[in-house]
């Protein structure tokens, strides 16, 4: 088990365009009152006051999102980490928001998919700044 961190591994142009499609979202969520099988609210959401909690599976509603989940911007150092054929099991896009932001518990689902091959990875990109004051992912060595 261990952890790789590439800070500031995507680029300013692609930040702009995965902010550009959770604005999309965030759109698309105005005129929801529940949550369904794409986007998942905050508690607190209304219509007049739009709160998204989660995109569920982006790839599969975002040309954008599937074209750089699978390209090397994420994936390039995935080989060198585990074998070389992938499969993506699940994906979210979970929001913090300032605020309000719900907690998101980060976890491994390791044992929760049936699989043959221990060779498992969470691939993450951190999208905003963290801080010690947002609550950012924390790991601990050992």
């Amino acid at each position: 088990m261990g952890y790789l961190v590439l800070e500031r591994h995507l680029s300013d142009d692609i930040l702009i365009k995965i902010r550009a499609e959770i604005s999309r979202f965030e759109d698309e969520a105005r005129s929801m009152t529940k949550s369904n099988d794409r986007l998942d609210l905050e508690d607190s959401h209304t219509i007049e006051d739009p709160r998204l909690r989660r995109v569920k599976l982006p790839q599969k509603i975002s040309k954008f999102m599937r074209k750089l989940m699978f390209s090397n911007h994420i994936l390039a150092p995935a080989p060198d980490l585990a074998e070389p054929d992938f499969r993506l099991p699940t994906s979210n896009l979970n929001m913090k928001s300032a605020g309000y932001g719900a907690a998101v518990e980060w976890h491994q689902d390791y044992a929760f998919y049936p699989h043959t091959n221990d060779d498992i990875l969470a691939i993450g990109a951190i999208i905003d700044d963290m801080e010690s004051e947002n609550g950012p992912l924390m790991v601990y060595p050992g």
